[in-house]
């Protein structure tokens, strides 16, 4: 890619401006540009993307599936996908696993572990590029046995809100306890990217933006 133009856009990370700053210098620097005939107001930008906050919130709570990247004492790298739910107050993620799955196992040796959520299915509500996505690292651990009944249920009633569905899908906590093949685990998010859509809008440059954690509660 060639130099880029005085008055266009320059990715600057989200976490040092904070969300109004960088939605103002992210557009400013778009439209900005000579390679830009038409200059849209700013309104008009503002309706049609929704806010950094509002993207990780919609990617981390309507998703149900997450992938994993691990890694083994040998330093084999290994992705899985579960199953999860998000913990807004926590920015926590929580799902189960068979407990001696090569992920659970890499685990339980290093806490420290990372992920990946991919969106393509938005349909009218998706971003103008028609994706989304997220990508986060933090410290996962294993749930306790103390902890286990009110993680269970914190699981299942998120996972399936109707409690049918939630009969004929939920597990015998008994396959959770000490002595069951299963195990809940907790993932801490410490650090977050979202997909740059403004950079991607302007060159197709695929690129992230690190996001400050915590988000900050909707309105």
């Amino acid at each position: 890619m060639g130099r880029i133009p005085k008055g266009s856009f320059r990715a600057i990370p989200y976490c040092k401006l904070g969300e109004k700053a960088y939605r103002a210098r992210s557009m400013v620097g778009y439209y900005g540009s000579p390679l830009i005939k038409r200059r849209p107001s700013f309104k008009r930008a503002e309706i049609m993307m929704p806010s950094i906050t509002e993207r990780c919130r919609r990617l981390l709570s309507t998703t149900r599936f997450i992938t994993l990247a691990t890694a083994s004492a040998q330093g084999s790298p290994w992705a899985s996908t579960v199953n999860y739910v998000y913990r807004h107050k926590t920015e926590s993620l929580l799902w189960y696993s068979m407990s001696d799955s090569l992920h659970s196992k890499n685990i339980d040796r290093d806490p420290n572990i990372s992920g990946s959520i991919f969106r393509t299915d938005f349909g009218a509500s998706a971003p103008p590029v028609g994706l989304d996505g997220i990508q986060l690292s933090g410290l996962a651990r294993s749930v306790p046995d103390d902890e286990i009944e009110v993680i269970y249920e914190e699981y299942y009633r998120t996972n399936f809100p109707d409690e049918l569905a939630r009969a004929q899908w939920a597990l015998p906590l008994s396959d959770f306890k000490k002595i069951g093949k299963r195990s809940f685990y907790v993932l801490t998010v410490q650090r977050l990217w979202l997909l740059d859509l403004e950079r991607w809008a302007y060159d197709k440059n695929d690129q992230r933006i690190e996001v400050e954690l915590p988000l900050p509660d909707a309105n």
